[in-house]
């Protein structure tokens, strides 16, 4: 536990204080129904992030309290599962899928949802840069032809899918 809130740290404090980046032209999703994207979500695959390495079976578990976000980060590292908890709020307009997160205040960090199915079972989430890439779904593993046309949106963004590293369930 201390090793993964280590990490969270770290990495939100590299992230810095800032609000969104400049240059960064890669818009969260509107509308966006917070309440139908709260819950647990399966890391399916991610771009390299350097406090990650190593962990597999990730899972993000979302709720909303009185506007306020709340995660739970959750993944096994060396065979230990490893939490790490977050708090965050909207960005903008709560029909903007764009929050600020943190794991230690003051520093935060952009939490931005792409996009996300019209059933709400399957996003792409960025931080604030394309160095950071999330394909998440509500089930541990998707079938080929979701995770080509995952893939196939994620490039058409910009992002480099030569480097994403998947699942230990879901295996490419």
């Amino acid at each position: 536990m201390k090793t993964m809130a280590f990490l969270c740290v770290l990495a939100t404090l590299l992230t810095g204080c800032s609000s969104t980046r400049p240059n960064n032209d890669l818009a969260a999703i509107t509308p966006f129904e917070a309440e139908r994207y709260m819950g647990t979500w399966h890391e399916i695959a991610r771009l390299p992030q350097w406090f990650q390495r190593g962990m597999s079976d990730v899972t993000a578990t979302y709720s909303l309290e009185n506007g306020r976000l709340n995660i739970l980060n959750a993944g096994v590292r060396d065979g230990e599962r490893k939490t790490a908890q977050a708090t965050g709020y909207f960005a903008g307009e709560p029909n903007v899928g764009l929050f600020r997160v943190t794991f230690f205040w003051p520093f935060y960090a952009d939490y931005k949802v792409l996009w996300v199915s019209p059933a709400y079972d399957q996003a792409l989430v960025t931080s604030e840069d394309r160095t950071s890439l999330w394909i998440l779904a509500r089930t541990k593993t998707l079938d080929k032809e979701t995770v080509n046309a995952l893939v196939a949106r994620a490039e058409s963004m910009g992002f480099d899918i030569s480097q994403l590293e998947w699942s230990s369930a879901q295996k490419q």
